[in-house]
């Protein structure tokens, strides 16, 4: 049993590891809309750092370009259908200090 924890902690780091250095942002986010996890291109979409968007909402980031995708998510979700869902939404970029 510890050599299948010990293997998977191997692969959670892996995995971390690459989330970390891909170049296109991405962040992750539970059933209620709070972001969990965000990888540093994400981050400096928002012009901030990971660990700072974490716990934020979702809906406070990124606005939908259509309303009507949140509601369609939001039902399958009710509905327990898993997958990815893709979401085409706006954003401010952030204010860039030049002193």
């Amino acid at each position: 049993m510890d050599w299948a924890r010990g293997e998977g902690m191997v692969w959670r780091s892996r995995a971390l590891m690459f989330f970390d250095r891909v170049a296109v942002p991405v962040a992750v986010c539970d059933v209620y809309g709070s972001l969990q996890v965000a990888n540093p291109a994400m981050a400096a979409e928002c012009g901030t750092t990971p660990g700072r968007l974490r716990g934020r909402d979702v809906l406070d980031l990124f606005q939908p370009q259509e309303s009507g995708q949140v509601e369609r998510i939001a039902q399958a979700l009710r509905l327990r259908h898993r997958s990815r869902y893709q979401v085409s939404v706006r954003w401010r970029a952030p204010v860039a200090d030049l002193t």
